[in-house]
């Protein structure tokens, strides 16, 4: 979306004449650039599903083990949709994230 938004004014920039060449030929440079980094952000961030599965997996596992309710709106037994399910997924780290934080009000870690 950003990608988009960003090709957009540039065309409309390019197109304008009255722009320097030097200034439009540095922008389509930065465009690039960008370009660039998110399509690599966004390879990264596949790449570490692996790593976000395991973590979700050890934490249901160790909810099991202390008898802690795992239900996240799913009503499943097993738990496994919230792999499949980005949005299942994310409200089950945020879940995990704000409990770990009232557990321990905030602070840091010694």
């Amino acid at each position: 979306l950003l990608l988009s938004l960003l090709g957009k004014i540039l065309v409309s920039q390019f197109a304008n004449r009255g722009t320097e060449v030097s200034l439009r030929i540095s922008s389509l440079d930065y465009l690039g650039h960008v370009a660039s980094k998110l399509r690599r952000d966004a390879v990264q961030s596949k790449l570490k599903l692996d790593t976000i599965n395991s973590i979700i997996r050890s934490v249901r596992e160790s909810e099991q083990e202390t008898g802690v309710s795992t239900a996240d709106g799913g009503g499943d037994d097993n738990g496994d949709d919230v792999f499949e399910d980005e949005d299942k997924r994310t409200r089950f780290l945020q879940r995990v994230l704000l409990d770990y934080l009232t557990v321990t009000g905030g602070e840091e870690d010694p």
